[in-house]
């Protein structure tokens, strides 16, 4: 299970924007704990089971930025490891997509 939360390609592999300097050097600066983000993310989504969670209530729970539980997000989707189900509506009223463990 651990090598799920590794990275694809671990030499060259940086989610970021690849039009923008800045999004690729935020990419790369942040690679080193992109794993440690995956685990921290998964492990909360998990732990809300069938209810799942949103991004905003993930950045709450583990009193993180979305710009780094966005994309962790994203991986562990590709990964089939969450997955949508449903919406529920944030603070302001919005519908957020609410993520759970993918059934097997």
């Amino acid at each position: 299970m651990e090598r799920l939360f590794e990275d694809p390609q671990p030499t060259t592999w940086v989610n970021s924007l690849a039009h923008s300097q800045t999004s690729v050097d935020a990419g790369h600066s942040v690679k080193p704990i992109t794993g440690f983000q995956r685990r921290k993310v998964f492990a909360a989504v998990k732990a809300y089971g069938l209810s799942g969670i949103t991004c905003q209530q993930l950045e709450i729970v583990l009193e993180m930025s979305g710009n780094s539980i966005r994309p962790r997000i994203v991986e562990l989707m590709e990964q089939g490891l969450i997955e949508e189900a449903g919406t529920r509506p944030t603070k302001s009223g919005r519908r957020a997509s609410v993520y759970v463990v993918k059934r097997a």
